[in-house]
């Protein structure tokens, strides 16, 4: 199948190739043989490289929930997503565009198991408060338990152990639904009672504009600025709009250097297996979004423009794939390509970043 790129119609993208440069950007090192995480990817595009393989994806989320967890001594957490399981492996991963309710009716069924449940949980909340994920917690004892890998169709249930006793119990709490039957936790990490929330943000300089959880723990990680974004749910129902007009209002700020827009809308319809629920979504940015950010290179708001992404994800298999991602770089001194088109065949033709000459271009 074509790729999104390809299939969707983008004017503003295309109308904005021909003034830059496509290419494609080693994002994750090629020694690297776990399927690419947002996490690594969204640290590396902030040029956090020292902190990609030291602070687990449940450690950064954890880190930002409020009212702040209330436990006693240093706990293991997982991330814990809705999960559809056949034959012992996984088939699909839920990514809902309503997971409120559900993890609503979990935490209910938790209240009413009283004081019987091994671990404890906590939800993890995107920025309108809507909750997004169940962090799970068990006290760090004598033995490092096992990790769930990466949700990725065809892989197997972990079980035995502290892990399977997880996936036993809060399995066990999920609402009936004929989209799910498990959960799978991954994303493993060592909470500690004296990490708490990360310090105030110190760099106003640099801004986090996010909607979803991880993307705006890694900027409070960074002590960036991680301002609201009214009407931003991280799916393709968000309000492009109104992120738009955020990042329009950091890049005016007197004191920014640099604005990292997360969008997160392409990766959800590509879990869930829906390439033309993803297409229109890219259609609606480039309409939405694109046009705002050329207008801003044009009246000198704003040195550089970039348009890459933190790893590849597949609306056919609803897995995230391997390789380098395509990206647009614009810049009013910048030698233009004139190739006409932001796709991979284009950007294939084009320069080649490793993640440390990105750093460098972006002057991180």
């Amino acid at each position: 199948m074509p790729s999104t790129l390809i299939r969707a119609s983008t004017p503003f993208l295309d109308r904005l190739a021909k003034k830059g440069v496509v290419g494609l950007l080693d994002i994750h090192s090629p020694e690297d043989r776990q399927p690419p995480s947002s996490e690594k990817g969204i640290l590396s595009l902030c040029g956090a490289l020292d902190l990609r393989d030291t602070v687990s994806r449940a450690e950064l989320l954890t880190s930002g929930i409020e009212p702040e967890v209330s436990l006693k001594g240093p706990h293991w957490v997982w991330l814990l997503n809705p999960a559809r399981i056949e034959n012992g492996r996984l088939e699909s991963y839920v990514e809902s565009a309503s997971p409120h309710a559900l993890w609503e009716r979990f935490l209910n069924q938790v209240d009413r198991a009283g004081a019987g449940p091994i671990f404890r949980y906590s939800p993890v909340r995107r920025a309108d408060g809507a909750i997004v994920r169940m962090a799970a917690f068990y006290p760090v004892g004598s033995e490092t338990p096992s990790s769930a890998p990466i949700p990725t169709r065809g892989e197997r249930l972990p079980d035995g152990g502290v892990l399977g006793d997880l996936i036993m119990e809060a399995s066990g709490f999920l609402p009936p639904d004929p989209e799910f039957n498990c959960v799978w936790p991954w994303g493993m990490g060592k909470w500690r009672p004296e990490s708490g929330n990360p310090a105030p943000v110190a760099n106003t300089g640099r801004w986090m504009v996010a909607a979803v959880p991880l993307a705006r723990s890694i900027g409070r990680y960074l002590h960036w600025t991680v301002p609201p974004v009214p009407g931003g749910t991280g799916d393709t129902d968000t309000s492009l709009e109104n992120k738009r007009d955020v990042v329009l209002s950091a890049l005016r700020h007197p004191e920014t250097t640099h604005v990292f827009c997360h969008i997160e809308g392409f990766d959800l319809a590509s879990h869930r297996r829906n390439p033309e629920e993803k297409r229109l979504f890219l259609e609606r940015f480039d309409k939405e979004f694109v046009p705002a950010l050329a207008q801003a290179l044009d009246e000198d708001i704003v040195d550089n423009l970039w348009f890459t992404c933190d790893h590849l994800s597949s609306p056919v298999t609803g897995n995230h794939e391997c390789g380098p991602v395509p990206f647009l770089h614009l810049s009013r001194n910048l030698e233009r390509t004139g190739s006409g088109r932001f796709e991979e065949s284009v950007a294939a033709s084009g320069p080649r970043l490793s993640i440390a000459r990105w750093k460098e271009s972006i002057q991180l």
